[in-house]
């Protein structure tokens, strides 16, 4: 691996990782990078158990973190796991965008970024539908749980979608930068 490729490698590591601390800091109802950063990941790391095992293990510490220290107020005991909801969620989310984003092209990121939005959306809101019980368990709390979840989905799949665009288009300006390079016996500049 050439220098530019290990600093392209370490930077897209280095994406991923502060992707997924976001969560640390407070950001508003889903306006997090995590599932652009997760998209990122799985399109330029080419060892795949790094690409679904990096995001999924930071999501994880972030997890221990937060229910344990900053939430754990509200919780009996230690707490391993968030959501479910969430990790299921991501379970689809990871091999479906993998799939999409075996080649980049603008139309595949926003498809997958868009796809990412809709079945964390999907998946999570049929999780509180089924554990909360303001829900009824029937197709008519299923719709209220979707509806419900509207809000948080509108700024799931925006915030996915321009994370999306302004991370793909860093990485692909990187890699699509030519390097210079002289050669001694000629005037021309390798680009």
């Amino acid at each position: 691996m050439d220098k530019r490729s290990k600093l392209f490698f370490w930077a897209i590591i280095a994406v991923v990782t502060i992707g997924m601390l976001t969560r640390l800091f407070g950001l508003p109802s889903n306006v997090s990078p995590m599932l652009a950063v997760m998209l990122l990941g799985l399109a330029y790391i080419q060892r795949k158990s790094i690409s679904l095992l990096l995001p999924l293990g930071l999501y994880f510490l972030v997890d221990l973190y937060l229910n344990n220290v900053v939430y754990a107020e509200y919780f009996e005991g230690f707490q391993w796991f968030g959501s479910l909801g969430v990790y299921v969620s991501l379970f689809f989310i990871l091999p479906l965008c993998a799939l999409i984003l075996k080649k980049v092209s603008i139309p595949r990121v926003m498809i997958g970024a868009f796809s990412a939005a809709v079945l964390f959306f999907l998946i999570t809101n049929f999780h509180s539908m089924i554990i909360l019980p303001q829900y009824t368990k029937n197709f008519a709390g299923l719709m209220e749980s979707y509806t419900a979840g509207i809000p948080f989905f509108r700024s799931t799949l925006v915030s996915t979608m321009i994370y999306s665009a302004v991370f793909f288009t860093a990485a692909e300006a990187f890699l699509r930068r030519p390097s210079v390079s002289t050669t001694t016996n000629s005037k021309t500049i390798k680009a």
